[in-house]
């Protein structure tokens, strides 16, 4: 449920704000790493009319979609 209300609020914003922010409304901390561990070496690729990019690596905003 957190993630959900950060989507829009932190699309764009460094992860390490998102944490910041995260524990300044008191999020306790083991719950705020398990989020972090979700964002390690995060790649994405970009589907366009059925062609693909290749993956890269994105580090800012938080997951969306699949």
């Amino acid at each position: 449920m957190t993630l959900v209300g950060l989507e829009g609020a932190f699309g764009g914003v460094s992860r390490e704000v998102v944490w910041w922010a995260l524990e300044r409304v008191g999020v306790d901390g083991w719950l705020v790493g398990v989020i972090q561990s979700m964002y390690v070496r995060v790649t994405i690729a970009v589907g366009v009319v059925g062609e693909g990019s290749a993956e890269f690596w994105v580090g800012v905003g938080v997951r969306r979609g699949l």
